[in-house]
């Protein structure tokens, strides 16, 4: 799994000290999403907060949660974005795979309120003729909160539906619909439930 030898390859050298700067209770020395991923702080963070709940929105095959929202988070990072009520907001997209976007929002004091992924469910490069469904994939541990509707959140959502659209639309692959999830996540019993969701064409 390529999600847990990149935690084990982290925690196996020493980060420069501009990367050790960056904790969960010193996210303003974050500068980018990657200097979050790479700390063995916040992968153990997003392990307490997902589990091993069996999931397959971005590899396809079973594969725990926790694994695949590092995954779409340790590709090309964004710098953070700062919510009004002091939240902070962290994006990058899949390495290798960029059209897949990730994202994780943060509480001033480091905890993890939500995360989320931006994918195509069908898409294959491969066969184009495939029709492709967008999907957005919101991951709480508690009630959805109010952040989710901050500005900066459906400005993420906008330009990672755009820029699949564009994938899709130079690939000739046809777009069959669009799926909005909220997922109230439960890793003690390795189980999440569905707590929301809206489709449209």
């Amino acid at each position: 799994m390529i999600a847990a030898a990149f935690a084990l390859m982290v925690s196996a050298f020493e980060l420069p000290a501009s990367y050790r700067e960056c904790r969960l209770k010193q996210l303003t020395e974050c500068k980018t999403t990657s200097y979050l991923v790479m700390n063995a702080g916040f992968q153990s963070a997003v392990k307490s907060f997902a589990g091993s709940v069996p999931t397959k929105f971005v590899r396809g095959v079973k594969t725990p949660l926790w694994e695949e929202i590092i995954e779409v988070l340790h590709g090309p990072p964004d710098p953070p974005i700062r919510f009004s009520d002091g939240s902070y907001l962290f994006t990058a997209c899949q390495a290798h795979y960029c059209p897949n976007k990730g994202a994780v929002i943060l509480s001033p004091r480091g905890e993890i309120v939500a995360a989320a992924m931006f994918t195509s469910e069908g898409a294959d490069p491969w066969n184009p003729d495939l029709p492709s469904r967008l999907a957005l994939d919101i991951f709480v541990s508690t009630s959805p909160a109010r952040i989710l509707r901050e500005r900066p959140m459906d400005e993420w959502i906008a330009q990672s539906e755009a820029n699949w659209r564009s994938v899709l639309a130079d690939e000739h692959s046809p777009i069959e619909g669009s799926n909005v999830r909220i997922w109230l996540v439960q890793p003690k019993t390795r189980s999440m439930h569905l707590l929301a969701k809206r489709s449209w064409r």
